[in-house]
């Protein structure tokens, strides 16, 4: 399966490197058509890659981007993920409108209100749920205001951030700070259900190389999809058997005139890959 992925990562990279060699006149003619095609690779080669990968050093979404490079054909391809779902969503999806959603809508107000996060923060994409691997002091503390105002949300954001140094999160660690941090068994359970541990909304940049070092391609764009090993780290339950499938939500070429990193991202400003 990885073998097939990777073939159409190549394929796909071989696409956009010759079209990023045509002019500006042909290149618009068939750039819809190559994209749609490489998001279609990208798309299996991700879906290769979570199934097969165990995170081990330096794979940790506290340390930053993750991910895998390749070589095929000449060409040196660099796939670098990001955790994009670290802010809450604007307006809660349909399919979550309850009582949890009801609390996530209360915590993108709250946040709005003390103006702690500007509006351009909060996300128009993914699940309602926040990512607990990347959501800053400020969306932990609304989040837990969100569920009882007499809730220690400052020291929990805290211990949060704390426990997500010091090394992979787990469901366990999670449970016994929100505990800590909210009077009541409900409440707590309901603070901590706000969170994901394996988070499904992703900043994905795309670089190929050429022999010569000479960047040919900056691509990025959102995608959702899970990463089973996210889970297993935390403890959470996995459904067996469950295909999660990869999709490409966005895509174009990074830089002036084509698309750039969300604003709800931690740093919206610094790429996931190096320059």
């Amino acid at each position: 399966m990885l073998l097939l992925g990777a073939t159409a990562a190549g394929v796909s990279a071989v696409m956009l490197l010759r079209v990023a060699q045509m002019s500006f006149a042909t290149r618009r003619q068939v750039d819809g058509y190559v994209q749609h095609h490489f998001s279609l690779g990208l798309a299996e080669v991700l879906q290769s890659w979570s199934n097969g990968v165990a995170l081990g050093e330096g794979q940790s979404l506290a340390d930053g981007p993750i991910g895998f490079d390749m070589e095929i054909d000449g060409l040196r391809l660099r796939v670098r993920l990001s955790d994009a779902q670290g802010h809450p969503r604007r307006l809660t999806p349909e399919s979550e409108e309850n009582a949890d959603g009801l609390v996530l809508s209360r915590a993108a107000e709250l946040l709005l209100a003390e103006g702690s996060v500007p509006p351009e923060r909060l996300r128009d994409r993914g699940p309602g749920r926040v990512s607990a691997l990347s959501a800053p002091d400020a969306v932990v503390i609304a989040l837990a205001r969100a569920v009882a105002q007499d809730a220690s949300a400052a020291r929990f954001a805290d211990e949060l951030r704390r426990a997500r140094q010091a090394g992979p999160l787990s469901l366990a660690t999670l449970d016994s700070l929100a505990a800590a941090a909210i009077d009541g068994t409900a409440r707590a359970q309901q603070l901590r259900a706000l969170f994901a541990l394996d988070p499904e909304l992703w900043w994905v940049e795309v670089e190929a190389r050429g022999v010569t070092g000479e960047r040919q391609v900056h691509q990025g764009g959102l995608v959702r999809g899970r990463i089973p090993d996210l889970a297993r780290q935390a403890g959470a339950p996995i459904s067996q058997g469950q295909r999660v499938d990869w999709v490409v939500l966005s895509w174009g070429a990074i830089g002036p005139g084509g698309v750039s990193r969300p604003e709800w991202l931690s740093d919206p400003t610094e790429s996931a890959i190096a320059r």
